[in-house]
């Protein structure tokens, strides 16, 4: 087993036992206990709703702050990609809506920078976990006053606060998982080799999306990983 096929599989592991010790001992003891406060609501649909609108809400705040990071970060944004739904920079400089794929849990915000020695993806990076420590506040201040007088909202805030922690774990993993997450870059770009290497490939990326030239670029002789992919 490769080194980042065994950090998914930990990373995925831990995600799992969230969902597990949530659902079990809180979600299905509170519903146990209290289905005639769900206002006849079928317990299964008010799980399946809960959980959708969980994974909308954190889908939505982790990459709009990805997004307005980079921007504080100085880069310029190529496209941004929440749950499939995508919004691309065309040629004409222009965003266009369209349907896409991406590589991550929730959605990639691909971006170019403008300086490539000066700008920083540590905004980028740094946004989304205090937007979710934002979110855990909110969450539990609802779950308080919310137990034992509203089941409903009490759900809603306990799977919320669980998803979210769930993509965090994902995104905030110190290692490369099956997509290149913020807690691998994080690790990385503390390197100024690595935020240099970093940029260039950025740049060199939105360069052949465009069929610009890339030119020669530069080729570091201290070897990381962000430095051999540039290199290569």
């Amino acid at each position: 087993m490769k080194k980042n096929e065994f950090a998914t599989f930990i990373a995925y592991i831990g995600m799992f036992a969230i969902a597990i010790l949530v659902g079990i001992f809180v979600v299905g003891k509170t519903i146990t206990a209290n289905q005639q406060d769900l206002n006849g609501l079928p317990a299964p649909l008010l799980i399946i709703l809960a959980i959708a609108l969980g994974i909308l809400l954190n889908a939505l705040i982790i990459e709009q702050a990805h997004l307005v990071g980079a921007k504080a970060g100085g880069y310029k944004i190529l496209s941004w990609t929440c749950l499939g739904l995508s919004f691309k920079r065309n040629k004409e400089e222009k965003f266009k809506f369209s349907f896409s794929q991406f590589e991550g849990l929730t959605g990639e915000t691909k971006v170019y920078p403008t300086d490539v020695e000066k700008n920083s993806m540590r905004a980028s990076i740094v946004f989304p976990l205090l937007c979710f420590l934002l979110e855990v506040i909110v969450c539990v201040v609802l779950i308080s006053l919310s137990k034992g007088r509203n089941t409903i909202l009490y759900i809603f805030s306990v799977i919320d606060l669980a998803i979210g922690g769930m993509i965090y774990l994902y995104n905030y993993f110190p290692a490369r998982l099956d997509a290149e997450t913020d807690g691998y870059r994080l690790v990385l770009l503390n390197k100024p080799v690595n935020k240099l290497a970093y940029n260039e490939m950025l740049l060199a990326q939105y360069k052949v999306s465009r069929g610009i030239p890339v030119g020669e670029g530069k080729v570091y002789e201290e070897v990381t990983e962000f430095t051999a992919q540039f290199n290569l």
